[in-house]
């Protein structure tokens, strides 16, 4: 049986003219090309290449072997580029899930500069409550979450990041000239907070509990 290597040594000669290219575009030795093209001349029983004066011409033989591999040898390339292309999501489909805070600018940022140069990948993007997000992921429903901790899905594989919270007021309030501002600044201020579902709420509500502050949420 004839070995694909052996095909791929001929097809390269043929379309390049030289060993030396051929080798080059195989990235192998010359010798390893003459080896596979004697060998596939052994097998095949008959001489794919005339010496003449140092070069090497196809005899018609090689050019009708040719028209046949000439097919397979370009589709198992494109099929080779294919897979590399969604090994490394350059085409294909990829599905993002994102909590809302990040999904109105940070992540379709990224996205804009992830598949500035993958003409051949499309992407959904969803926008859903942490807990919904980990719920489509852990049933294969998309590929990638984006989500507040604390992650509920133990089979779910994570990656921790972190943002900065701020917190923003007009201009002209009497503490925006703070560098810093403490939940005892914030005491009694009218504030509004994330909803009782996101950890940072009680993070924040810890925070102002620990410096006996009073967290006035509004809104």
């Amino acid at each position: 049986m004839l070995q694909f290597r052996q095909i791929q040594a001929l097809h390269a000669v043929m379309v390049t003219g030289t060993v030396t290219q051929a080798a080059a575009q195989l990235k192998i030795s010359q010798p390893a090309v003459s080896n596979l093209i004697n060998s596939l001349e052994h097998q095949v029983g008959f001489s794919l290449f005339d010496r003449i004066r140092g070069r090497l011409r196809p005899t018609p033989e090689a050019d009708r072997l040719f028209d046949e591999i000439d097919n397979i040898v370009r589709g198992l390339d494109r099929v080779t580029r294919t897979a590399g292309d969604i090994s490394g999501y350059r085409a294909g489909h990829l599905r993002i899930a994102c909590m809302p805070a990040l999904s109105l600018s940070f992540v379709p940022d990224l996205i804009g500069d992830f598949v500035a140069e993958k003409p051949d990948l499309s992407i959904t993007l969803q926008t859903r409550s942490s807990p919904k997000v980990q719920e489509l992921v852990a049933a294969d429903l998309f590929d990638i979450g984006i989500v507040e901790l604390p992650v509920e899905f133990p089979g779910v594989a994570q990656e921790a990041m972190a943002f900065p919270c701020l917190c923003v007021m007009p201009a002209g309030h009497r503490l925006a000239v703070r560098k810093q501002i403490t939940p005892a600044d914030l005491d009694g201020e009218p504030f509004i907070s994330l909803g009782n579902s996101h950890m940072t709420y009680h993070r924040v509500r810890e925070c102002f509990s620990e410096a006996g502050a009073h967290w006035n949420v509004r809104i």
